[in-house]
């Protein structure tokens, strides 16, 4: 995702009309934010499968195969659990958990308040826990299991 940051900010800075580092830095975050929210959007368009990388090979190699098994399932749940989010509660649970980005620049980003962005990580993660559980308890009751 950064790679694509950055070439998009290298193909466009001549687009950029403010003067100051804090401007230039408000234009680079909403590049980032733009990019992350047209990825979410492609990524819920195309089929899902899941991909190995070889990082991923290596630590099958090297790890206890149960283990890995479980890890894997538990972020298959997980991504699942993240389709079935409202865009809106994709986009802060990415902003907010995956990337790490501090709540006053997300703020700063979507262009509202600080207790905004707070109530709506809240709200995002209330409702991936209960998707998480219902994703849980059906396959505990699916007969396959």
């Amino acid at each position: 995702m950064s790679q694509v940051v950055f070439l998009r900010v290298f193909r466009n800075v001549d687009g950029f009309s403010g003067g100051r580092s804090e401007s230039f830095r408000a234009w680079l975050a909403q590049v980032a934010v733009n990019i992350c929210k047209n990825e979410i959007r492609s990524r819920s368009r195309r089929p899902q499968h899941q991909q190995t990388s070889l990082d991923s090979a290596t630590l099958i190699a090297s790890e206890d195969p149960l283990r890995h098994a479980m890890d894997a399932d538990r972020s298959t749940r997980l991504y699942l659990a993240l389709q079935e989010l409202s865009p809106a509660h994709r986009e802060i649970i990415e902003l907010a958990d995956i990337q790490e980005i501090p709540y006053p620049e997300i703020a700063s980003q979507l262009k509202v308040s600080l207790s905004a962005i707070k109530m709506r990580v809240l709200r995002a993660r209330a409702q991936l826990a209960l998707v998480i559980r219902r994703l849980h308890s059906g396959e505990e009751n699916d007969p396959k299991t």
